[in-house]
């Protein structure tokens, strides 16, 4: 007979991610939310023109395919300082405008 010794599948082939693997998968994940929530207020400005900023997180959440919670407030405020549309003081109560 043979022997052979028994090695968990896990420790021989699988490896978790580096670090430094991990901190550029996450940032590559950021920068494409940005993209996808900078194009969602376009779309969401274009039919609307005039919107609350509750109601801007509202329509957001319903357009974006990822987690309504992973959108982060500063996320949403560099889109909407990128597209022109504040000057980065906002609050909940503030109005955007699309300028014509």
């Amino acid at each position: 007979m043979h022997s052979h010794t028994c090695t968990p599948l896990a420790a021989c082939c699988c490896r978790s991610d580096s670090d430094e693997d991990s901190k550029k998968t996450n940032e590559q994940v950021l920068q494409d939310r940005f993209h996808q929530i900078d194009a969602a207020i376009v779309r969401i400005m274009k039919m609307r023109k005039t919107l609350s900023h509750n109601l801007l997180l509202t329509e957001l959440a319903s357009q974006l395919r990822f987690p309504v919670g992973q959108v982060r407030e500063g996320m949403v405020a560099m889109a909407l300082m990128h597209l022109g549309l504040c000057d980065g003081v906002h609050a909940p109560t503030a109005r955007y405008k699309v300028q014509k």
